[in-house]
């Protein structure tokens, strides 16, 4: 009995696609299980957000986030073929830090406005009513900025490498 064809087959079957599975190298499989969720997009323009299972040889098994409401949503697994993939983003964090850069530059001038409109009407001198003006109102806007950037989520593209961030 000639078992080498079998065998020859199994090493085929075995072995990863060289097309395929180079899509995807190992620096960004790393990146992809140490990340919470992850967001993909297809060829076909559609995207979806899941959490990352395991890299076959010719796709991505994920835990996709399918959200029939508003307000429920639950996991289905989903093989993602890697020829199909446009771009990978990776969450990274929040917003947390912009958000309270604009909040406190925003309201720091509106503060600055309004401490000039209120030295107008009282015995301040216009910088001290300007300066506490905008520190005072300036501070509150970079906690409620930051409060705000917390509900936002960071994403950076980690497949194709060098691709251009785009919208996730």
């Amino acid at each position: 009995m000639n078992l080498a064809p079998a065998v020859l087959a199994l090493t085929l079957l075995a072995s990863p696609i060289p097309g395929l599975s180079a899509q995807v190298d190992t620096a960004t499989e790393s990146r992809l299980r140490t990340a919470s969720r992850i967001r993909l997009e297809l060829t076909s323009r559609e995207r979806l957000e899941a959490r990352f299972q395991a890299l076959r040889p010719s796709y991505l098994v994920v835990q996709a986030i399918v959200r029939p409401t508003f307000h429920k949503s639950y996991f289905a697994e989903r093989h993602v073929p890697l020829d199909s993939l446009s771009r990978i983003w990776i969450r990274v964090g929040t917003q947390s830090r912009n958000g309270a850069i604009v909040g406190g530059i925003v309201f720091g001038s509106i503060g600055l406005v309004m401490g000039a409109a209120f030295a107008e009407y009282s015995d301040c001198a216009i910088v001290v009513c300007m300066a506490a003006g905008a520190v005072g109102v300036g501070l509150a806007g970079h906690v409620a900025g930051g409060v705000f950037g917390a509900l936002l989520p960071r994403w950076r593209v980690v497949w194709p490498p060098g691709a251009a961030a785009g919208r996730p």
